[in-house]
């Protein structure tokens, strides 16, 4: 992709006015830099982006930024400057330093987010499989798309990795960028709550969101169910076009509906205060696919995609709508089953299974999202559900004892194991979960989550599903100290190989809880 251009210091006041983020400035000279938020980053010439972070505030940095070269400084924390700025220094105060990177960034590409149709998907489970879906359908019907999300970004050949769901803005702005050089006029975009609350999407408009669910997590950012919500709902009343697609799942209580004009629910079984607009009829389902039909209008849609469960029927179908808004036409039914199935989510590690039990990645780290999963696999089988799952350290601990209690009320056995612990101690977090536990019967414990994993698929019977939960595309784990390669999907296939196909009986049994 197209490296950011500098950009002249003239050009930043217009910018940040324009935006509505400029409070005070002063420009010594002219000139032209990167922008940077980085201070150890700097190099001479350039702007340096001070901004109040999760755990550090880079206003403090300012003057090692200055003594690295930076001729250009933009802040909003004036209180943290208990000293002068030098004269030879320009500088702009502005409401918000998150949003006035987001504008920059976008300048410094030249806006090209002005030139494609954007799609954005929110809500707390369910954005990626929505986002990589409607990306898959819009190529299938022969359009160009870009997808951006957890899964990193792609236009159907290319692929960019992202350590975030939404990218930070150079990273985004340079995507968009690629779009507009590469004739791709569509985006399918995830927009997480935290991008909302730091800015990201700032100088976008969407020409059209869904919002797949919302349930508990990410409480240690969030503090409150209620600044969650109003983290999400405010993509919705700040970021769309006027006429733009609105798309919410039934499921989801007191959003505002009346306040858009092309606003839909989508759903089908789980019932809702409005009859949803878009209608879906499960006529087949199995562990790995399902045969469904989209009631809209008066027109019915009836094909066969490869996922299971009805949570991946309601994505598919928010999904639909979304190709069909962005290519003006009905996505044939004829083209659903070639959509591939989305790594991590709800994955069947071994397809071409014989005589062996099935084994499936998800990255189910909800409690509402383990509950759907299990809920739609127990459908699919008479035979019994193992779970493995652990929580992440570092991350919503109230969580922890709720999704314990699910695994325990609806898996047949339940396989407790460390997840990403990050500084926490991995055991500390399982006694947490254990908190949530009350029957303690068909529950084990294993930390090493390779040995979890092991134990469960060579408990299984045939025809048992496996569930490994909380981590899906993931392929690392994160300790304290270190961060090492880890791939569920890869541990779970080396078992099948050497215990169901070639019987090696080496791992000593777990111990079931007392």
């Amino acid at each position: 992709m197209k490296a950011m251009n500098p950009i002249s210091y003239q050009s930043i006041f217009p910018t940040l006015d324009t935006w509505g983020l400029l409070k005070r400035s002063h420009l010594s000279r002219p000139g032209q830099g990167s922008l940077q938020i980085n201070s150890q980053s700097i190099t001479r010439g350039d702007v340096f982006i001070a901004m109040q972070g999760t755990s550090t505030n880079s206003h403090a940095f300012i003057p090692q930024a200055i003594e690295s070269g930076a001729h250009f400084l933009i802040f909003d924390q004036t209180d943290t400057l208990t000293f002068p700025l030098p004269e030879q220094v320009s500088w702009a105060e502005v409401t918000n330093s998150r949003a006035a990177w987001a504008a920059l960034s976008a300048q410094a590409y030249g806006n090209p987010q002005n030139k494609l149709s954007l799609y954005g998907v929110t809500g707390t489970n369910g954005k990626t499989s929505t986002t990589q879906m409607a990306g898959q359908l819009i190529r299938l019907c022969g359009s160009k798309c870009l997808t951006i999300g957890t899964l990193g970004a792609s236009d159907g050949t290319k692929h960019w990795p992202s350590p975030h769901t939404t990218p930070d803005p150079p990273e985004l702005f340079a995507l968009l960028n690629h779009c507009v050089e590469n004739h791709i006029p569509t985006v399918i975009m995830e927009v997480s709550s935290h991008a909302m609350e730091q800015q990201k999407v700032f100088p976008l408009k969407f020409s059209g969101g869904a919002f797949t669910s919302f349930s508990q997590d990410h409480l240690d950012f969030h503090k409150t169910m209620g600044a969650y919500w109003e983290a999400k709902l405010a993509f919705f009343t700040t970021k769309l076009e006027e006429n733009a697609l609105v798309l919410v799942n039934e499921t989801i209580k007191n959003f505002p509906m009346h306040q858009f004009k092309n606003g839909m629910t989508y759903g089908g079984l789980a019932g809702s205060h409005h009859p949803p607009s878009l209608k879906i009829l499960l006529n087949e389902s199995s562990s790995e696919n399902q045969i469904i039909t989209i009631q809209y209008t008066e027109k019915e849609f009836k094909g066969e995609f490869p996922f299971s469960g009805f949570h991946n029927a309601e994505n598919f179908t928010a999904a639909w709508a979304i190709a069909r808004d962005a290519i003006g036409k009905d996505p044939d039914p004829s083209l659903w089953k070639q959509v591939k199935p989305i790594p991590g989510r709800c994955e069947v590690v071994n397809p071409n299974r014989k005589n062996e039990p099935t084994v499936i990645i998800d990255f189910a780290h909800t409690p509402d999202a383990l509950k759907t999963v299990l809920l739609s696999l127990k459908k699919t089988t008479e035979q019994r559900l193992w779970l493995v799952f652990g929580c992440g350290g570092d991350r919503d601990k109230g969580k922890r004892p709720k999704m314990a209690k699910i695994g325990e009320d609806y898996a047949n056995f339940l396989v407790l194991t460390s997840d990403n612990p990050r500084s926490e101690n991995p055991e500390t977090i399982i006694e947490d979960m254990k908190a949530g536990l009350c029957k303690n019967r068909n529950t084990f414990v294993e930390i090493n989550r390779e040995d979890a994993i092991s134990f469960a698929i060579r408990k299984a019977i045939q025809d048992d599903i496996v569930l490994i939960a909380g981590k899906g595309h993931e392929n690392y784990q994160i300790f304290k100290d270190k961060k090492i390669p880890f791939s569920d999907h890869e541990i779970a296939m080396h078992c099948l190989e050497t215990f169901w196909r070639n019987h090696d009986d080496s791992l000593d049994i777990l111990q079931t809880m007392a």
